[in-house]
């Protein structure tokens, strides 16, 4: 180091052994702006560095050890042991040291990542040098902004079985399920059905069906709905009522109002396109729910086309499998039958009930309680 350096540093150390703790700071944040003009330093300048600065860190406030570190943390010959000190003082270096790509010590690592703050956690999900186990802790982690920043980060090394839980929890957050989408084999994302955009629902349908060729399935059946519901169906296609649509298909899947409005009102149509096919429609109702509802303009008949080979080119049991998984609903699991729908069911949407066996209640009280619950939602 040139004597103006030393005679510098040599200066600042001997003011920062005094007793004004007012000066600490300043000097501190003076001798990191002095060891920064310099790309490069003798092991002994950063031994003399390392030293007056850890004396001083810690008699320094928060604010400036997060700005010591902001200037220091590209330095490639800033010292550990110093970046270390100032995020012991504070969160804010905190953040900035162990969110960067610095030698940091695996405890404080695995501390951070397991039960830190969320930012420090956070922080820690995009380091590039992620290891299997800090990716673990985080991804256990329940906080939203911990698991969208580890998705995010492309160097993290998530296993499939990572990615397919993180799918799992991405199912109701658009930020997640777009970070994941991106990463995951599709046919680990049906439950991110509804967030993908059309190549991805095409990657995600053409998965499931592969994994489906090798499994014997049953002959065609005949539509799961009673003719009653599907005149209510075929009214509100033709009306391209979306709102009913969406009230008719959580009263036959059995979900949740908002899950069923995401995919009446979809516009890509391919979620639609999948429950009617679920339904097992025959080709003629098909073909005109799809010209009724068709939202395209100017390449409508090509969007059509499209549409109507996908729900043609489907099985019903697949549809069904993709309508649970993107709307969370849990299929049923061994014992009776149990109808999606109410085979005495009316037409009209306000007939009076039947007396429920056991206290239950049937699917179309399920989805008129939603929506009367649901209100403007």
């Amino acid at each position: 180091m040139p004597n103006r350096f030393q005679s510098a540093f040599d200066g600042l150390a001997s003011l920062g052994a005094g007793d004004e703790p007012g000066v600490r700071p300043v000097i501190l944040r003076v001798l990191a702006d002095l060891f920064v003009t310099r790309a490069h330093h003798a092991p002994v300048e950063i031994a003399q560095f390392e030293e007056i600065a850890c004396r001083l860190v810690d008699k320094a406030d928060a604010e400036t050890c997060e700005i010591v570190a902001r200037k220091l943390i590209a330095h490639e010959g800033a010292p550990q042991r110093v970046l270390e000190a100032l995020a012991r003082v504070s969160a804010g270096a905190a953040i900035v040291v162990l969110g960067s790509n610095r030698s940091v010590s695996a405890h404080r690592l695995a501390a951070a990542a397991a039960w830190g703050p969320v930012d420090l956690a956070a922080a820690v999900a995009g380091r590039a040098d992620l290891e299997p186990p800090l990716v673990a802790a985080l991804s256990m982690r329940p906080e939203p902004a911990i698991v969208l920043a580890l998705a995010s980060n492309p160097k993290a090394p998530l296993s499939r079985a990572d990615l397919k839980a993180l799918a799992a929890r991405a199912r109701e957050d658009a930020a997640l399920a777009k970070a994941v989408l991106a990463r995951a084999e599709p046919a680990d994302c049906a439950a991110l059905f509804l967030h993908a955009d059309a190549t991805q629902r095409l990657a995600i349908l053409t998965a499931l069906k592969r994994e489906q060729l090798g499994v014997r399935s049953a002959a065609q059946p005949q539509s799961v709905a009673d003719p009653a519901f599907l005149t209510r169906l075929e009214q509100a296609a033709f009306a391209a009522d979306r709102p009913r649509i969406a009230l008719l298909l959580a009263e036959i899947f059995d979900i949740r109002l908002l899950a069923a409005r995401r995919i009446a009102e979809d516009q890509g149509g391919e979620p639609l396109v999948v429950a009617l096919a679920a339904l097992s429609l025959d080709a003629p109702l098909m073909e005109r729910a799809l010209i009724f509802l068709e939202p395209g303009q100017g390449d409508s008949m090509a969007r059509f086309e499209r549409l109507r080979m996908l729900a043609f080119d489907l099985r019903p049991a697949l549809a069904r499998r993709l309508i649970d998984a993107c709307t969370g609903r849990v299929a049923p699991t061994g014992g009776a039958h149990r109808p999606l729908v109410d085979p005495s069911a009316a037409p009209a949407p306000g007939r009076p009930a039947a007396t429920a066996a056991r206290g239950e209640t049937r699917p179309a009280d399920r989805a008129a309680d939603r929506a009367r619950g649901a209100g403007g939602a």
